[in-house]
Order: structure tokens, then sequence, then C-alpha cells
């Protein structure tokens, strides 16, 4: 990178934080404030907050005399990290575990599957499928509430998922929360979401479903999980 790249790299960015905080050409706003009244995830990490900090040093330098400082590739590199993250930020449909590598139950399947992709794999919840849409969860309390519920079911491993399609409901979980997405939402848009249940003492968010529009009624197209999200924000 640069110094003009550089430049046209930071210009991008201070646009797009205007743009956010709805400033017209006479608001006068250092890029500091804006970086700190801006709500975008991104602009809140310490991490990024650092880098921008002395990229707006080094703006103001290049912005007198262009040749003044050359960039260190070591900073070049990091800035450009973070100018991708503003500029292009992540979606749903670049981190979500795509669809054929989703483990899956259908109705017709057996409690003794549902079991077996649980231990293997150490899964909480699973999703269950009625013509590739999204009908249920499936989750460790599944049966225990289902067993609660009624004393005449009558449980063995070969009983279908179905058998419990009362107690499948994501909508009616007394402790799990589960949501649709759609495939362009960004990956700070989710972090929000499952921030904001962490701070509440009802049901806790476990897991997104991603679909083209974010409709129930939608093919499901994968899933996220908190854990799918850790890499991006570790520097947070």
């Amino acid at each position: 990178m640069n110094n003009a790249q550089f430049l046209e790299q930071f210009k991008a960015i201070e646009l797009s934080l205007r743009v956010e905080l709805e400033l017209s050409e006479r608001d006068h706003m250092s890029f500091n404030e804006m970086v700190y009244r801006s709500r975008r995830r991104v602009f809140k990490s310490s991490y990024h907050q650092e880098i921008l900090e002395n990229a707006a040093q080094l703006r103001n330098m290049l912005s007198h005399k262009h040749d003044v400082a050359n960039i260190h590739p070591a900073f070049a590199k990091q800035f450009e990290v973070v100018a991708q993250r503003i500029l292009t930020p992540l979606k749903a449909e670049h981190r979500m575990t795509p669809y054929r590598h989703v483990e899956r139950l259908h109705l017709s399947d057996p409690l003794n599957k549902a079991i077996t992709i649980m231990r293997k794999h150490r899964f909480q919840n699973l999703p269950v499928l009625l013509n590739d849409r999204c009908v249920g969860m499936f989750n460790e309390s599944t049966l225990f509430y289902a067993l609660q519920a009624t004393q005449e079911l009558h449980v063995d491993l070969n009983t279908p998922v179905e058998a419990f399609e009362g107690h499948l409901s994501m909508e009616d979980h007394p402790t799990h929360l589960y949501t649709f997405v759609s495939r362009s939402t960004t990956l700070d848009a989710i972090a929000d979401q499952f921030s904001e249940f962490l701070t509440q003492d009802q049901k806790r968010l476990e897991l997104v479903i991603v679909t083209e529009n974010g409709k129930a009624s939608e093919t499901m197209l994968g899933i996220l999980t908190p854990e799918d999200l850790i890499d991006i924000y570790m520097q947070d």
C-alpha cells in the first residue's frame, strides 16, 4: 500500500462514517469524534480504535506533504484488514455453516440418531427440517420437557422425533431462543443480537438460522453460533 492508496482508503472510511452519522458537508466533526459516535461494533474495538487513531495522525501528516513519511508494511497490513472490515463488512453467508454441512434431523428420524449426533459432536442444538425448512429445534432439554408435560409419553431409542413435535418450537422454549436472519445480515448485527441476550436473565440466543430473507418459511441456507464469531471478534 502506497501513500496515495492509504489516503484514498482513509477517505472512504471517513465517508462511510459521515453517511452513518448523517453529517452534511457543512457539519464539521473530527475523525476520532466520528469513530466515538459510531454505533458499529467495529468502531468499538479498542484494537481497531488504536489503529484508526494512528491512521488519522498519519493522514494529517500526509495531507500536508505526501512524501513526508512512508507507511510501514506491518501497519499497512493492519490498516488494510480494519479498512476492509469497515468498508466491506462480513455477512452471514460468509461465515455460516452451510446447509450441506449442518448436522440436522427430520421428523421421521429416531431419537437414537439425535442422541448419537449430539454425543459425537457435542452439539446442544439440532435443527429439525421439513422440506429443507427449519421447523423446530431438538436440544438437550427436549426430552425432559416432553416427559414433564405428560405422563403418557412412552419413549425408546426408536421413537421418532415427531413424537416431541410439541416441544421443538423455537419460539416457546423456556430458556433457549432461536431466530432467523437473511444471508446479507452483517456479522456485526448478528453479534449484537447474541450480546443483547447475554445481558438478560431470561432466554439465551443459542443460534441463528440463515435463509434468503430471514424468514422461517424459506429454505435453510446455514446456521451461525456464537462460536462462529469468536475469531472475528477475539480482538474486540
